[in-house]
């Protein structure tokens, strides 16, 4: 069997009896000068290929490095710039201008867009925490109308020129809302608004304890004096059903009232405004855990443990890790 050999003539690995039909071919010409002059002219190409690879290779690592230091340079800009936008928030003057009256708490704080510096209010429903939150805060309920009115009445009493920020659809996969400067549109990311520390916050809207009197049936009726007694041959004309079901109606307790303006008395809207108040309290509770991970609607949630995912203050066998007790992890999304 032949061996593969380097054939000079061909330029490359091939049997001997390959180089003499290349001689044999009609179209075959011989190369330019001697046998000696061929093979420099071959080392020398050989050499310029290989020259013109490591210089590609020299060039394709100066760029990798170049674009390195540039995405250094990025990340250390945007931190700073994220920095430089917690340091600038004001806490707004509520000693000047005290927290109106309202159904909810809302709390805010003054920034500036990090292009141009215009200041501006933010404000948002769920208390800050205490310690700096790393997930991007999102607006949900805030853009509702009837949180807007209180925002609105504290800037109108402050009497100064700041306007409230703009809420704005951010264009990611769930379409959620953000904060904008509402005189150069320039978006604030949520971390931005995470970053800022809970001192930096201020109550511009307290929720009202005020009780309501509700006149009693008697009051409703008319006077004492003037109330007439049901004559005695209408009583009799009713029969004794309709009387015993009339009797057991006004023993029986009072329903318990749906709706905020369905309650009858002041204890039933302090009763309702303190069950509010402990899932308010719950939920908070439940986005500050680090356990979880909260949504852009900040109504559902999902455990880091086992992937899971819960709405509300619906924890089930996700507190205190006992999913994991359960048998093992749970595919992302799936519900336990």
């Amino acid at each position: 069997m032949e061996l593969l050999e380097h054939q000079p003539l061909i330029g490359k690995v091939a049997r001997s009896g390959a180089a003499v039909d290349a001689v044999l071919h009609p179209r075959f010409k011989w190369p330019y000068g001697t046998p000696r002059h061929q093979w420099d002219t071959i080392q020398r190409l050989e050499a310029e290929r290989a020259e013109a690879v490591e210089a590609a290779r020299v060039k394709a690592a100066q760029e990798a490095k170049a674009r390195q230091l540039a995405g250094q340079e990025e990340v250390q800009r945007k931190a700073e710039r994220d920095s430089l936008f917690a340091v600038q928030a004001v806490v707004p003057d509520v000693g000047a201008v005290p927290a109106v009256k309202a159904g909810m708490n809302v709390w805010a704080s003054i920034v500036k867009c990090s292009g141009s510096g215009h200041p501006f209010l933010i404000w948002r429903l769920l208390e800050p925490p205490a310690r700096i939150d790393l997930r991007p805060y999102r607006p949900g309920p805030e853009s509702l109308d009837r949180v807007l009115v209180p925002v609105e009445a504290w800037l109108q009493a402050a009497g100064a020129s700041l306007v409230r920020g703009k809420l704005v659809t951010v264009n990611r996969p769930g379409k959620p809302l953000g904060f904008a400067c509402p005189t150069c549109n320039e978006l604030v990311q949520g971390r931005w608004v995470s970053s800022i520390p809970k001192w930096k916050w201020s109550t511009i809207a307290e929720r009202s304890q005020a009780e309501v009197e509700v006149p009693s049936r008697r009051n409703r009726a008319g006077a004492p004096g003037r109330q007439r007694s049901k004559p005695s041959a209408l009583r009799r004309c009713i029969g004794r059903s309709a009387l015993r079901k009339a009797t057991r109606s006004s023993l029986a307790p009072r329903p318990w009232a749906l709706w905020m303006s369905a309650v009858r008395d002041a204890t039933e809207i302090a009763a309702r405004q303190a069950a509010k108040d402990a899932r308010a309290a719950r939920l908070r509770e439940i986005s500050e855990n680090p356990r979880y991970i909260g949504s852009a609607n900040g109504f559902r949630f999902q455990c880091s443990d086992c992937g899971g995912t819960f709405e509300d203050d619906n924890e089930g066998i996700h507190a205190n890790a006992q999913c994991l007790a359960r048998g093992g992890r749970n595919p992302a999304g799936s519900r336990r």
